[in-house]
């Protein structure tokens, strides 16, 4: 590989894209943002009602009451993922920090590939989605978020602001601030 290494220009040495410095930099914003997501869910909260509702669920008339069964059930495999996802995207960001530590290394030696920068770059994108995702189901993943919502408009207040709109414009318009002319 040194060999290798030693036959490649200088150009093929060059990695292509973002520097080691912004892929780092990159890497501990995610890092924060994990963090602070994991301030938000507290996995070790997590991790102690999944226990609970593991051990709910091993009792011998769990089935018995079906809906109250199904609503269990459904709350542990909504938390177990959550906390899944959270726990491998917080050992990928980590590890995405070391790959971008070691690229400011590489580029320092002067072995820098632009493979290496492809796959943290890839790496650093697809960490920023999952963890994306994850922040959106914090937002929008409580309790009667995934139910229907009703929107209603009543537009005798749209239509009243809008005259008032009107008026305010004639007034500036005209030059006089009270009601209708003096």
């Amino acid at each position: 590989a040194p060999r290798a290494l030693a036959r490649m220009s200088e150009e093929q040495r060059q990695p292509a894209g973002p520097d080691p410095d912004a892929l780092a930099q990159q890497a501990g914003r995610l890092a924060e943002r994990v963090a602070l997501l994991g301030e938000y869910l507290d996995p070790n909260v997590l991790e102690t009602r999944v226990a609970e509702l593991e051990v709910e669920m091993g009792a011998g008339d769990f089935w018995d009451d079906q809906a109250r069964a199904a609503k269990v059930s459904a709350e542990h495999a909504r938390l177990s993922g959550r906390l899944t996802e959270y726990h491998a995207l917080a050992g990928d960001v980590g590890d995405l920090g070391e790959l971008a530590a070691m690229a400011r290394e590489e580029e320092r030696a002067g072995s820098l590939t632009p493979e290496f920068v492809t796959e943290v770059v890839d790496g650093l994108d697809r960490a920023e989605n999952r963890l994306f995702v994850l922040e959106e189901s914090r937002l929008f993943g409580g309790e009667h978020d995934a139910g229907d919502a009703v929107v209603t408009d009543d537009r005798r207040h749209w239509s009243g602001l809008g005259e008032l709109v009107v008026r305010g414009q004639r007034r500036v318009r005209l030059g006089y601030p009270g009601r209708g002319r003096s």
